[in-house]
């Protein structure tokens, strides 16, 4: 059962219920000196878990600029026994395998639209879903604000594909993101991944930007992932959560270190490099 949380009461339905539900919630941070001392609760953007965050998901493809991949994300709950109990003498913590979870699906198609209607697009084969944005109340447009949280955790099981974990904030330029690869260790197994705000790049229509301004972590308007190794064929990304915090739990590895090396991305070729160098 959730608690009602920031995140939790500015998504609830209907324009003046979340505007109300928002006073009463700001109301009581001030009497209970939160502003001052704030408590830094876990923050889910996405759990497969409540109902409010899992169905506030917006599926992208190519198709919108006339390109033939399909993606779908549907919510799955698997009917299994319970875990059994750690055997004597073991950590007391182990990683669960989740029953409910998000699938975001569907397969890639690099064929280029009708070079007739878009002569511009001269390349094709992309998917992605990103959180749906918080909605509006009284108080005018709401966003996350991750700025007391020191990195961004998520639990997932990937297929061999290449995939990015997509930021956007509530800035200038709509087309700009903040992407970083979601680099695993065990692709097709359940891992939980960390990642910091300052090791996300600032890209303008999937390319890296030459003004590598700093995300603005209080002004977040959605997370998502998105394919990027436009390869045809199926493909498959399972997500059971995405949350800020500051605690990273035991299991969790960097997004930012593949074998012990700390990797970057070659934004030219779509490939990691552990030079330092970002192209």
């Amino acid at each position: 059962m959730f608690r009602p949380t920031f995140a939790r009461l500015y998504q609830e339905p209907g324009f003046w219920r979340r505007s109300l539900m928002h006073l009463r919630w700001e109301t009581k941070k001030i009497l209970d000196g939160a502003y001052i001392a704030p408590k830094d609760e876990d923050l889910y953007l996405f759990n497969a878990d409540d109902a409010v965050t899992r169905d506030r998901i917006v599926v992208m493809t190519d198709q919108s600029e006339g390109g033939h991949s399909t993606a779908d994300f549907a919510i799955v709950e698997e009917q299994r026994p319970a875990d059994p109990p750690p055997p004597p003498n073991t950590p007391s913590y182990r990683p669960t395998i989740p029953r409910v979870y998000g699938i975001f699906h569907g397969t890639i198609s690099s064929k280029l639209p009708n070079q007739k209607n878009r002569p511009d697009v001269n390349r094709s084969g992309y998917a992605g879903f990103k959180t749906a944005e918080l909605g509006r109340t009284i108080l005018g447009k709401r966003n996350y604000d991750l700025d007391r949280y020191h990195m961004l955790a998520m639990r997932v099981k990937t297929d061999h594909r290449t995939y990015f974990i997509n930021v956007q904030t509530d800035g200038i330029s709509e087309d700009a993101l903040h992407q970083h690869r979601l680099f695993v260790r065990r692709p097709g197994e359940w891992e939980t991944i960390v990642i910091q705000p300052d090791a996300f790049v600032r890209t303008l229509d999937g390319v890296m930007s030459h003004d590598q301004t700093a995300m603005i972590t209080r002004r977040i308007t959605t997370v998502g992932f998105s394919t990027t190794d436009r390869i045809e064929g199926p493909f498959k990304l399972c997500v059971h959560s995405i949350w800020a915090t500051n605690q990273a739990p035991a299991d969790a590895v960097e997004a930012v270190e593949v074998d012990g090396k700390r990797e970057w991305l070659d934004w030219g070729h779509g490939v990691p490099i552990g030079d330092g160098r970002l192209y």
